[in-house]
């Protein structure tokens, strides 16, 4: 249904208020100079948006911009208007499904978030029964310990991608937080030592920490500081070669930070490895291997 709108003859010879109200006489922006803009813009997209009164008295969003030009000693003025209602209409559309889109991926990232912390409780409960049955003072058989380190090795594959789930949840939600506090580097390293060593000495691999003193203390995310070190030191010991060497060093720089790294004798990574190193579950050719992973660990 067409709106009923002022005809050319009927704008005639009233003042412009009648069409955009706010150009009314008395009003504090009541001046056609605040839409006059260059000439070649006028053509274009350029302009502002003021409220329109149709014939019927309803109101209509409408972009305008005008330029003005002199001819015989007179100053004229040339605006045009645009009916920018659908344009309202589409953007509103968009924005709402902008607006949904966001509530979906919201309820996804708590539900990823719920159920990781869900699984994650049993399967503490399974690790730690595993561990029991490894170290029991009755020496278990020859297959119940394969049968025992299937478990452990499947436990932690498992425990690496909930923690990954949680993660991605908490990055997506937005409620990843780094907190800033007075870390032992000391105390973390051992905390990691205890963590890898026995994957370490499986393989025979000869794992290197450096040593702090007690008091020393490092400004950091202690949750975050020990989660990546514990994942170079258990791709460094995972990718090694049988026999091989892990060593953590240490260095402090010349603004008072420390930098670590990790290296180990594994096969390393060509050029073109490289370039894709930070590349969601890619593993890198690793794929091909007898080693578990989703790819983000290489990372």
């Amino acid at each position: 249904m067409e709106l009923p709108r002022f005809r050319g003859q009927e704008l005639a010879g009233h003042e412009f208020g009648l069409l955009i109200p706010e150009l009314g006489s008395g009003h504090p922006e009541g001046s056609l100079e605040l839409f006059i803009v260059a000439a070649d813009a006028v053509a274009g997209s350029a302009g502002r948006e003021v409220s329109g009164r149709r014939k019927d008295g309803s109101m209509v969003p409408l972009e305008i911009g005008g330029t003005d030009m002199w001819l015989g000693g007179k100053r004229h003025v040339t605006a045009v208007l645009r009916d920018v209602t659908a344009r309202r209409r589409v953007e509103s559309e968009r924005n709402d499904a902008l607006a949904l889109a966001k509530r979906a991926n919201l309820a996804k990232s708590d539900f990823l978030s719920s159920m990781g912390h869900e699984l994650r409780t049993p399967l503490n409960a399974i690790l730690g029964f595993a561990r029991l049955l490894e170290t029991s003072s009755q020496p278990p058989t020859q297959i119940q310990k394969s049968g025992i380190e299937q478990i452990l090795q499947s436990g932690w594959y498992l425990l690496e991608l909930i923690n990954e789930i949680l993660d991605f949840a908490l990055i997506e939600s937005g409620k990843a937080t780094l907190s800033q506090e007075a870390v032992s580097p000391a105390d973390v390293m051992l905390e990691c030592q205890a963590m890898i060593e026995p994957q370490a000495k499986k393989r025979g691999i000869t794992l290197a920490l450096p040593s702090f003193a007690s008091d020393q203390f490092v400004v950091a995310d202690r949750t975050q500081l020990k989660q990546v070190l514990i994942n170079l030191l258990f791709n460094a010991v995972k990718y090694n070669n049988p026999a091989g060497s892990v060593a953590v060093e240490c260095t402090q720089t010349s603004t008072g930070t420390i930098r670590i790294g990790v290296r180990d004798t594994g096969v390393g990574l060509t050029p073109a490895q490289l370039a894709q190193l930070f590349q969601p579950f890619n593993r890198l050719g690793s794929d091909m291997g007898s080693e578990e992973g989703t790819g983000s660990d290489l990372c």
